[in-house]
């Protein structure tokens, strides 16, 4: 099959991510591969070093909250449209795909421009818009009229469709994650990790992502740390940067940890280049998200690493953690119940070690890559039979 991908952004995080395991293993089995981005950024050096082809292409019309936000911001996204209309037909009339898979909803071009040519579109959803009431109905709509098969991560996000389509054109697929990927991270890159921030003797609570205040939900597990502040062996990283240019997010919850005076408990550690050493080296992993996430990597890469996970009762995560067995749910915004259920982990290493194993077991029977690739690669042969 010749296949061509698109994607907005050119980072190595979660959607992108998803991405380059795709691509790379649809080279490997000798499919023909095109990857499209808006911008230029690390997963493209990524995507070169397993042989995939890669073509940025700057005017690729995405949607974002910015677009909506003036006549002028609009009226720019609009001739961003128009711009890129033209050149993604050229680039199909020259590449002549079997198939257009686009990885995200933001991104409007690949939809219009393939209806138009009669080629087989896959639109892949990983975003809850339920927040933004009318303007989703006419999105969804487009979405819908654009593409052959709407792929959803999780259920929840599914579910933002009316169900008579849904049942004909929106199909549930859960992102898997290889085994490979969890395997062979040896001790002492672990005790390395622990080294460096000064937590080989304690109890270790972390957040792995991106720090946003009332989005990602670290200051629920600040204000949750100075509910435990008492025990004295516990400490809670936070493991990420924030977005390029919103290092305000990093600075009001430093304030926040003077505030709760657990200055001695938090650590934040930035960016971690050996994220596998990171996630071994915590007792309990956390996702505080206080708005749904469509399918949340950690809770996975968690469960992979045989790690207990505490997560907010909401979007994709609700499906991820079995109740009571691989972890447990609590409500989001909620430090007082987030505690409470850390509580319940932090005085039981049994627990905790019992969990982590059902994780893993959950893991391989419901997110490894395998089944993913196989079923991805099947919907690809029914579109194109």
């Amino acid at each position: 099959m010749r296949i061509i991908l698109v994607h907005s952004i050119a980072d190595l995080y979660g959607a992108s991510r998803s991405l380059l395991r795709l691509s790379s293993r649809l080279v490997k089995d000798n499919h023909e591969v095109l990857v499209i981005l808006k911008e230029d950024g690390p997963l493209i050096e990524e995507l070169e070093s397993n042989n995939i082809e890669v073509k940025v292409m700057p005017n690729l019309a995405c949607v974002d909250r910015q677009t909506f936000k003036s006549i002028k911001s609009f009226y720019l996204f609009i001739k961003e449209y128009l711009a890129s209309r033209k050149e993604f037909r050229a680039l199909l009339n020259q590449y002549l795909p079997d198939l257009v898979h686009t990885n995200t909803a933001l991104i409007l071009t690949p939809g219009f421009v393939t209806r138009k040519c009669k080629i087989p579109h896959v639109w892949h959803i990983r975003e809850s818009f339920k927040e933004f009431g009318l303007l989703w109905l006419f999105y969804r709509k487009i979405m819908l009229r654009n593409s052959d098969l709407i792929l959803s991560v999780s259920t929840p996000i599914a579910e933002q469709f009316r169900l008579k389509i849904k049942n004909r054109k929106v199909r549930v697929l859960y992102n898997g994650f290889p085994k490979k990927e969890f395997e062979g991270i040896s001790k002492d890159r672990v005790e390395q990790f622990k080294k460096v921030w000064g937590i080989s003797d304690t109890t270790n609570i972390g957040v792995v992502g991106r720090l946003k205040l009332y989005r990602k939900g670290q200051e629920v597990l600040i204000k949750a740390a100075r509910e435990l502040r008492d025990y004295d062996n516990l400490r809670f990283l936070m493991i990420g940067d924030p977005f390029p240019g919103n290092n305000d997010q990093l600075d009001a919850l430093k304030e926040l940890v003077k505030e709760c005076e657990v200055e001695d408990k938090v650590i934040f550690t930035g960016g971690v280049e050996d994220i596998k050493a990171a996630y071994l080296a915590l007792d309990v992993s956390v996702l505080t998200s206080c708005l749904p996430e469509p399918f949340g990597g950690v809770v996975i890469e968690s469960m992979a690493l045989e790690r207990p996970v505490i997560g907010t009762d909401i979007g994709g995560t609700i499906e991820q953690i079995e109740e009571g067995v691989t972890g447990l749910k609590v409500p989001p915004n909620d430090h007082l119940k987030l505690a409470e259920a850390l509580l319940k982990l932090i005085e039981s290493e049994e627990l905790r070690i019992q969990m982590g194993k059902n994780g893993r077991l959950r893991f391989e029977e419901k997110f490894e890559f395998e089944k993913f690739y196989e079923q991805l690669v099947e919907i690809y042969k029914k579109l194109l039979a």
